[in-house]
């Protein structure tokens, strides 16, 4: 665990690493925030004379204050998923860098699972999860949402979960040696 925290704040140093994981952070906060609500903020971008300055102001805002009316746990999750997706993509930008390799199946199967829970259980979650309801409505059972104790939440914190062994399966194979140690 110690030598996982070393590896982190090591790549938290480079500046790159750093912007990356910011931008993609608000990337997918908006994404992730917008999602649900994409037809009134397209009917917004359709008005004349707004600019997309205005326009990126009025979809952050819009984000921010969204997130203020929810409950803790949901707070909690509105910025835990898109940081944690933001990281699994710059640790596996570090690890690249580093061994000139993409991924291990595993790594790379843990990290696209929980890429995909945490999208379908983002969401507005007094409506319920924004992916998962309309894929589950299709297949007409789209009330089964509802039998769930929180609404959805507990898939997008199965996401973060899933995430979070990403993560730290990144972080794991970032501070294996690349040498191969000879047998005495």
């Amino acid at each position: 665990m110690r030598i996982h925290l070393h590896t982190l704040l090591r790549i938290l140093r480079h500046r790159n690493y750093v912007v990356a994981l910011g931008a993609l952070f608000c990337l997918f906060f908006l994404l992730l925030r917008g999602v649900p609500h994409a037809q009134m903020l397209w009917q917004f971008a359709q008005l004349p004379n707004i600019g997309i300055g205005r326009f990126i102001s009025v979809v952050w805002e819009f984000a921010i204050a969204s997130i203020v009316h929810e409950s803790w746990m949901q707070q909690l999750l509105a910025i835990a998923l898109p940081l944690l997706m933001a990281a699994n993509i710059v640790f596996t930008w570090a690890l690249w860098r580093k061994r000139n390799i993409l991924l291990h199946a595993r790594t790379l199967s843990t990290s696209l699972v929980g890429i995909f829970f945490a999208i379908f259980g983002a969401g507005c979650f007094a409506c319920g999860t924004v992916l998962l309801v309309p894929l589950l409505s299709i297949l007409g059972i789209g009330g089964i949402i509802t039998l769930l104790p929180y609404g959805g939440i507990e898939i997008a914190m199965g996401g973060v979960v899933l995430l979070l062994l990403a993560n730290g399966y990144l972080l794991y194979h970032m501070t294996q040696t690349s040498v191969c140690v000879p047998k005495k």
